[in-house]
């Protein structure tokens, strides 16, 4: 049986993407750990400092997670006393949540982390091509 792959796997579009993205995880993952977050958490934080309380469902879409993954994830940043949840008094079926001063300042220190990665990837384009780049991975994450 002949094979009419032309790229090797390494090349291709998905394998050079996943390397990118593992790569961009890895200095996240060593900023963050000090911090007591794991990859992802950060965001959440991140979204909460800047829109304050917030329902759980619209923080989901916001972050574009799935709910059992979202509330898994609070729970964590909750015991680690970072997050506050608090029962909506209309329906309580409904909860929101807030930082707290601990999860304040590690919002602070995950968003100086982001903001640290971003500077150390645009050092590798020129405008041009940083204007391009990100054309070219808005349309990947429409897949």
């Amino acid at each position: 049986m002949t094979s009419n792959i032309k790229t090797p796997i390494s090349d291709t579009i998905y394998a050079r993407l996943c390397a990118a993205q593992r790569a961009c995880e890895v200095k996240l993952r060593a900023q963050l750990a000090p911090l007591g977050l794991h990859v992802g958490q950060e965001n959440v934080l991140i979204l909460l400092h800047t829109a304050g309380q917030m329902n759980i469902a619209p923080l989901a879409d916001a972050l574009n997670m799935k709910l059992p993954t979202l509330s898994k994830m609070l729970e964590r940043l909750h015991t680690a006393g970072m997050i506050e949840r608090m029962a909506d008094e209309s329906d309580g079926r409904k909860a929101y949540v807030k930082l707290t001063p601990k999860g304040l300042d590690a919002s602070l220190a995950a968003r100086t982390a982001h903001e640290a990665l971003q500077t150390e990837l645009e050092a590798l384009f020129d405008e041009k091509d940083l204007k391009k780049l990100r054309k070219l991975l808005k349309g990947v994450g429409s897949v």
